[in-house]
C-alpha cells in the first residue's frame, strides 16, 4: 500500500523518532523509482538522450534550471500546513547531553595528505591524513585560533560545534553505524612536533606549508579532530549517484537526525561515497546545531526535504543529461521546503491535522465526494498543481529535438511529469477496517420531471450525424433545447421497466437510457446543473410519430451535408427507429442547448482549465454520480470566456454507486481524470504551445 497524498504535516510529529521509511502506508515518492526516471519503455533511452542531452544542457544553463527537474515526481516531504509550525513543537524524545569528546594524548605522526575544507574563503580548517608512530591512519581536522571559547572566533566556534556534533554522534550511535566518520577524539597538537612533521614532508604543497607556518608564527594554537581515514572516498555527483545510493544518502541523514544534529551545510561534496564498502559518510559538521541550540523537529525534516529536492531534482536529473553545473538548480533544493498558503477568504473547511497517518489519510481522502476535496484550507498539495514557468521551454533546439521522439502514447512525452504527482491514490483495500462505509447525507432524488405530449417541441436540425444516441436543436415552448433520443427496444410502461431492470435483462441501449436518466435526476437533485458542470436538463419525453419522422429527415439532411470523399469510409448515421421490437416508444432526454462550445483538446487545453476540468468532476461526484467514460474528451466541452466554462456531457454511462459497495470509485475516477489532464494533455500543452 503507498499513499501520493502529502503527508509532512503529520510525519514532522515524529520526526525523526519515526523514520519516514517506516511509515505505512508508504509514501509512493519518498524513493522514486526507475519507472520515473526514464522516459518511457517505448524507444531506447541512449536515443532520447542522444536527442535531448546537447540541447537539454544549453537549456538549463540558459534557464537556471534542469529543464528534467522534475522527472522524479514531487517532493513528498514539503510542509503544506500552516499548523505544522505549531506540531513540530512537539518535544524530541530520548535527548540526554551527551559527554564532551575525550581529549586523546598527541603522539609522533608523519604528514601524508591534506586538503583545505570547502566552506569558502573564511575555511579554518585543514584535513590532513597523517600516519602515526604505532601505524594508524587517520585523519586530523586541524583548527588554528589564539583562543578556544567557542565565540572567540570563526576557528574556535567552528571548532566548538564540530566537536558538539561528533560527540552527539558517539553518544547516539551515528559513528557506530558509520554513516559519519568514526571519532577518536580530539588532540592539542604539539607546536615543535607539528614543525618537525612539515620539515619531514617536502614533497608536500607549498601553501600546506605557508598555511602551517602562518598559523604557528601568528601564536595560534592547534587542535585537531582525530577522525577515521576515508582514503579513496569521492563527493557525491552525477558521476556516482544512482537511485539504489540516492536511497543510502537519504536513509543516512536520517540516522545523522536521529542522533539530534542538524548538518546545517548541505552540499553534496560533504556527502561521501566510500567506493568498494556501499557506504555513505556525512562530513563537515562545523555548521552544525546541537545541544544547547537543539534543533526543532521542523528543521530535521525540512533538511531531509532538502535533501530529497538535491538527489531528485538536482543530481539524478542532471546525470541523465550530462550537466556538471553546481550553480544550475540550486535554487530547486536550497529554498523553503513549505508550500506557499495564503488565505483566500472564501467560506472554506479547514483540514484536518491529526497526529496518525492513517487517520489524516481517511479525514481527507475519505471524506470524498461529500466534502469536495477543493474546500478544504489549506489546499490539499498538488491537486491543482500551480502553473509552472513553461516558457522556460523557449530553445528551439531542445524543442525540435524532443519532437523528434515518437509521442503516440503516454511515456513517450519525456515531460509527462512535468506538473508532478497525483495525490489522490488510495491506499487501502476496500476491506480495510475502520473505512467509512456510507453517507448520511445521502437520499434518492425525485425522479425526471415528464414533457407532456402538448408541449410544443419544434426539431431544427441533427446537431451530430454520427453519434451513437441522436441528438436534436430544437425549439421547446420557443426556447433552444438539446433533445437526446435512445432508439430501441423501450419497454411499453415504466413498470415494465422496473421489472426488467431487476431482471437485469435490459437492452445495452436500455441501460445507458436508465444510466442517463438516473444521472441527471441525481444532478438535478444535488446541484451539479445549477452550478454549470452539467447541461441543465427539463426532463424527458415521449416522440409521436411525426417527430420521429421529422428527426429521420434532420439526420438525412445533415448526412448529405456532411458527406464527403473521405467520410464515405464512416458508419452510416443512427436512424430513429418508429418501431420496436418490444412495442415501447421512443424516448428522449432534453438538456440545455450550448451554442459556443467546443471539445478540449491539446489545442485549447492550459493547466488553468485542467483545473476547472477536476473541479467539474468534483461537483459531479458530490451528486452522488461516476462519470464512467471519463476517458473521451470529445464530452468535456470548453466554453470560452471570462472565465471560462467547463461542461461535462453525455451520462450513458454513469454510474451511482450504491454504498458501501462502490464508494472508493470517485476517489478513483478522480484520480484518472487528474492523470489524464496533467500527465496526458497539459504536460503536451508544454511542447505544443
Amino acid at each position: 500500500m503507498t499513499t501520493t497524498l502529502n503527508l509532512s504535516s503529520v510525519i514532522v510529529m515524529s520526526y525523526p523518532d519515526t523514520s519516514p521509511w517506516d511509515i505505512r502506508p508508504k509514501l509512493q515518492n519518498l524513493d522514486p523509482g526507475p519507472e520515473q526516471l526514464e522516459p518511457g519503455p517505448d524507444f531506447s533511452m541512449k536515443e532520447v538522450l542522444d536527442l535531448i542531452a546537447p540541447p537539454a544542457r544549453n537549456q538549463a544553463k540558459k534557464a537556471g534550471k534542469n529543464p528534467f527537474y522534475f522527472m522524479c515526481g514531487d517532493n513528498p516531504l514539503l510542509l503544506d500546513h500552516p499548523d505544522a509550525a505549531a506540531a513540530a513543537e512537539v518535544p524530541l524524545q530520548g535527548y540526554t547531553e551527551p559527554t564532551p569528546l575525550q581529549q586523546v594524548d598527541a603522539q609522533p605522526f608523519s604528514l601524508l595528505s591534506m586538503r583545505s575544507e570547502e566552506d569558502g574563503p573564511a575555511s579554518a580548517a585543514l584535513l590532513v591524513r597523517v600516519l602515526f608512530e604505532g601505524g594508524e591512519r587517520r585523519v586530523l581536522k586541524m583548527y588554528f585560533a589564539h583562543e578556544w571559547t567557542s565565540t572567540a572566533d570563526d576557528a574556535a566556534h567552528r571548532f566548538s560545534t564540530e566537536m558538539a556534533a561528533y560527540s552527539h554522534f558517539v553518544r547516539f550511535g551515528a559513528c557506530e553505524s558509520r554513516v559519519v566518520p568514526k571519532c577518536y577524539g580530539w588532540m592539542e597538537l604539539d607546536r615543535d612536533a607539528l614543525t618537525t612533521a612539515l620539515d619531514g614532508s617536502s614533497d608536500l604543497p607549498a601553501w600546506f606549508h605557508g598555511r602551517i607556518t602562518r598559523g604557528l608564527e601568528s601564536g595560534c594554537g592547534v587542535r585537531a579532530l582525530v577522525l577515521e581515514d576515508l582514503s579513496g572516498a569521492e563527493p557525491l555527483s552525477i558521476h556516482n549517484i544512482s537511485r539504489e545510493t540516492a536511497i543510502k544518502v537519504m536513509q543516512s541523514l536520517h540516522r545523522v537526525h536521529s542522533s539530534f544534529v542538524l548538518h546545517g551545510a548541505l552540499d553534496r561534496r560533504r556527502i561521501l561515497i566510500v567506493q568498494g564498502e556501499d557506504r555513505v559518510v556525512w562530513v563537515g559538521f562545523s555548521h552544525a546545531k546541537c545541544g544547547s541550540t537543539l534543533p526543532s523537529r521542523r528543521e530535521l525534516l525540512h533538511e531531509l526535504a532538502q535533501l530529497w529536492s538535491l538527489v531528485y531534482e538536482k543530481l539524478l536529473p542532471d546525470a541523465l543529461i550530462g550537466l556538471e553545473d553546481d550553480d544550475v538548480g540550486r535554487s530547486l533544493w536550497d529554498r523553503p521546503m513549505i508550500v506557499p498558503w495564503t488565505a483566500t477568504g472564501r467560506a472554506l473547511v479547514r483540514r484536518p491535522l491529526t497526529a496518525n497517518i492513517r487517520d489524516e489519510i481517511k479525514a481527507v481522502l475519505y471524506s470524498y465526494p461529500v466534502k469536495n476535496l477543493f474546500d478544504w484550507d489549506p489546499p490539499i498539495y498538488n491537486l491543482a498543481p500551480a502553473v509552472k514557468d513553461d516558457d522556460q521551454y523557449d530553445t528551439p533546439e531542445l524543442i525540435s529535438a524532443i519532437f523528434k521522439v515518437k509521442r503516440n502514447q503516454l511515456f513517450d512525452n519525456p515531460f509527462y511529469r512535468w506538473y508532478g504527482t497525483c495525490p489522490l491514490t488510495d491506499p487501502f483495500p476496500p476491506w480495510t477496517p475502520g473505512l467509512p462505509k456510507s453517507w448520511g447525507s445521502y437520499k434518492v432524488p425525485d425522479s425526471l420531471p415528464e414533457i407532456l405530449p402538448a408541449t410544443k417541441v419544434e426539431i431544427l436540425r441533427c446537431v451530430d450525424v454520427y453519434a451513437r444516441h441522436p441528438m436534436f436543436k430544437v425549439r421547446l415552448d420557443g426556447e433552444e433545447r438539446l433533445l437526446k433520443v435512445f432508439c430501441g427496444g423501450w419497454p411499453k410502461s415504466e413498470d415494465e421497466g422496473a421489472v426488467a431492470e431487476s431482471r437485469n435483462d435490459l437492452t445495452p441501449v436500455k441501460k445507458e437510457y436508465f444510466a442517463e436518466v438516473s444521472a441527471y435526476a441525481h444532478l438535478l437533485q444535488y446541484g451539479a446543473c445549477e452550478a454549470g458542470v452539467v447541461p441543465r436538463c427539463y426532463g424527458w419525453l415521449y416522440l409521436s410519430a411525426q417527430q420521429i419522422t421529422v428527426a429521420n429527415g434532420a439526420i438525412a439532411e445533415a448526412y448529405m451535408q456532411t458527406k464527403t470523399s473521405a467520410s464515405l469510409t464512416r458508419e452510416a448515421p443512427t436512424f430513429v427507429a418508429p418501431i420496436f421490437n418490444d412495442g415501447g416508444r421512443t424516448t428522449g432526454i432534453v438538456l440545455e442547448y450550448i451554442s459556443n462550445a467546443q471539445a478540449l483538446s491539446l489545442q485549447n487545453i492550459s493547466p488553468s482549465r485542467a483545473e476547472l476540468v477536476l473541479r467539474a468532476f468534483a461537483r459531479i461526484h458530490a451528486a452522488f454520480v461516476v462519470r464512467g467514460d471519463y476517458r473521451n474528451v470529445n464530452n468535456i466541452l470548453l466554453v470560452e470566456g471570462s472565465p471560462d466554462r467547463i461542461v461535462i456531457v453525455d451520462f450513458d454511462r454513469a454510474e451511482n454507486p450504491v454504498p458501501p459497495r462502490r464508494m472508493p470509485a470517485f476517489l478513483s475516477e478522480l484520480a484518472r481524470v487528474w492523470h489524464m489532464m496533467y500527465w496526458e494533455m497539459v504536460s503536451r500543452y508544454v511542447l505544443t504551445k
